[in-house]
């Protein structure tokens, strides 16, 4: 059975999510309550560089990374900020890409038309 225009737009699209969340899964452990983590850490580790007066051992999560993710708890809170930075601006593009080819796909007119928009999607790559 044809695919009718509508069927393969909402196919498609589907498709460009799926696309979307296998390019963030290169980048981010996809497990349950990762995401949180990373949010926490984040938090923690912006909050002890505003003020490193601070007890370390007040932002739990960073402190646990001493040794392990950078010699000192500047080191670790730097490289934690320095990668959610990065996060960001990947998650930025990627949506760009997810979002503009959506728009694309609602203005194709024909079935063609969406297969070479779904063929000539660049996703974004960090190195």
């Amino acid at each position: 059975m044809t695919e009718t225009l509508d069927e393969c737009k909402r196919r498609s699209k589907r498709e460009i999510d799926q696309g979307a969340g296998t390019v963030r899964g290169r980048y981010i452990t996809s497990v349950r309550g990762q995401s949180e983590t990373y949010l926490i850490k984040e938090q923690q580790a912006r909050a002890w560089l505003s003020d490193t007066s601070q007890e370390i051992e007040l932002f739990k999560l960073p402190c646990a990374e001493i040794g392990i993710t950078g010699t000192d708890m500047l080191d670790v809170c730097t490289k934690i900020t320095q990668k959610a930075d990065e996060w960001v601006a990947l998650a930025a593009a990627v949506e760009a890409v997810r979002l503009g080819t959506k728009k694309q796909i609602d203005a194709a007119t024909t079935v063609n038309e969406i297969e070479q928009i779904n063929s000539s999607v660049m996703w974004p790559i960090i190195s």
